[in-house]
């Protein structure tokens, strides 16, 4: 079961993520329109956006917009935030739709892939470091059935035999008529809408967003194969558009991932022995060296100096931290 989601309003006196302490996110906005008409709306000369500002103020590995309405002659330069990667795929005929990524420079992106049917915007990116793959949608309100097919054909290709990955489908899908409520009941739905639930059931994905992002209507989807990875949705008012900006909590910074360190031993300790890189044949010949009877005839062993039991063969053994002597 998903999250419960908040529905939380910005004001310039109090921001709801303020209430949060230090938080991992990712943004997810309709932007509707990122044109060169519009850029002075989204980047005010010495003046940060408001997901610049969000993005300064906490760790936010990726964000996400759609509907971007952006042609090559927007170089990414113009769209630039301090610290971010950009990734996009515009529409090639018709006005608008699109989508853009920023991804933080901590997280270096690969197999970034393209798809544009005209219609719908599909961007898809893997992050190692993370072990996450990205799928960015823009589907149009009248898209057709075969157009959210092909996008959906294109994320299952993308993410087959990726099990170990967690996958982070989000876009903005115009498909208001599924109820994402726990305890309601799909009435009425479009093809599109079957076909996007039959997918979700096939990878075995939640969507997360449960609370309306354009008015009464749940647009904007969170949708992923991971049970572990959100532990919160929060939703709010913004000048930029009239979508939420939505805000997907992780349960992890993807930025800082965790980086296993072995455990320090003392240098003539036991544990400090790396058993794997022991030279064998050199113990074997010191074992038949050694005068075992005379060590046998020792009054007290237990009591006998460390010089007197010192096991001639320890020195054949690579300590954990240097190189072995013999593989």
């Amino acid at each position: 079961t998903p999250p419960e989601s908040d529905d939380s309003s910005t004001s310039p006196e109090h921001d709801a993520t303020d209430d949060l302490g230090s938080y991992s996110s990712i943004l997810l906005l309709n932007i509707q329109s990122l044109s060169a008409r519009s850029l002075s709306r989204w980047k005010i000369p010495h003046q940060a956006s408001e997901i610049e500002m969000r993005a300064a103020r906490n760790s936010v590995p990726f964000i996400a917009l759609t509907e971007t309405w952006l042609k090559p002659y927007v170089h990414d330069a113009q769209l630039e935030i301090e610290h971010y990667n950009i990734s996009r795929c515009d529409r090639s005929t018709r006005v608008g739709g699109g989508v853009l990524l920023y991804t933080h420079e901590d997280l270096p992106i690969t197999n970034v892939e393209k798809h544009d049917d005209k219609i719908c915007q599909l961007l898809m990116c893997t992050c190692e470091s993370s072990k996450m793959i990205i799928c960015l949608l823009y589907r149009p309100p009248d898209a057709p059935y075969e157009s959210l097919k092909s996008c959906l054909e294109q994320v299952h290709n993308y993410t087959k035999d990726q099990d170990d990955y967690e996958t982070c489908f989000l876009g903005d899908f115009n498909l208001p008529s599924i109820s994402w409520s726990p305890s309601s009941e799909h009435v009425s739905l479009s093809e599109s809408a079957e076909l996007l639930l039959g997918f979700m059931s096939e990878q075995l994905s939640s969507q997360y967003i449960v609370i309306p992002t354009r008015k009464d209507n749940i647009l904007d989807l969170f949708i992923s194969n991971s049970a572990s990875l959100v532990s919160h949705v929060l939703t709010s008012d913004t000048g930029m558009s009239d979508h939420r900006l939505i805000e997907i909590f992780l349960s992890y910074d993807p930025c800082q991932p965790n980086i296993s360190t072995p455990p320090a031993f003392e240098d003539q300790s036991f544990r400090s022995l790396d058993f794997n890189k022991a030279d064998y044949d050199k113990i074997n010949s010191l074992l038949q060296e050694t005068d075992w009877d005379a060590l046998i005839q020792q009054s007290d062993p237990e009591e006998a100096s460390k010089e007197e039991r010192q096991y001639p063969a320890k020195d054949s053994f690579s300590q954990k931290e240097e190189t072995a002597a013999k593989a």
